[in-house]
């Protein structure tokens, strides 16, 4: 829940249910240049109320159901 920003490194493949929900604090999330990541699951992030922005990897083929649910403060999502 103390989590202010996550580096996803290259060889993750995807971002499981519940991965990161209510981690309160979190404001960003970085993924590597040479990300492999192909889907973000459900609830991953939901709830991380400080989140503000994201940039979605170009292999990303998936995002879940209520993967951002309640990020409140998300105000930008790019995708690659």
């Amino acid at each position: 829940r103390n989590l202010e920003s996550i580096i996803i490194p290259k060889f993750i493949y995807f971002i499981g249910d519940y991965a990161f929900r209510r981690c309160e604090k979190l404001k960003s999330i970085l993924f590597s240049n040479e990300s492999s990541i192909s889907s973000i699951e459900m609830d991953a992030f939901a709830f991380c109320s400080s989140l503000e922005s994201i940039i979605i990897p170009k292999f990303v083929q998936s995002i879940k159901k209520y993967a951002f649910y309640g990020c409140n403060e998300l105000k930008s999502i790019i995708f690659l």
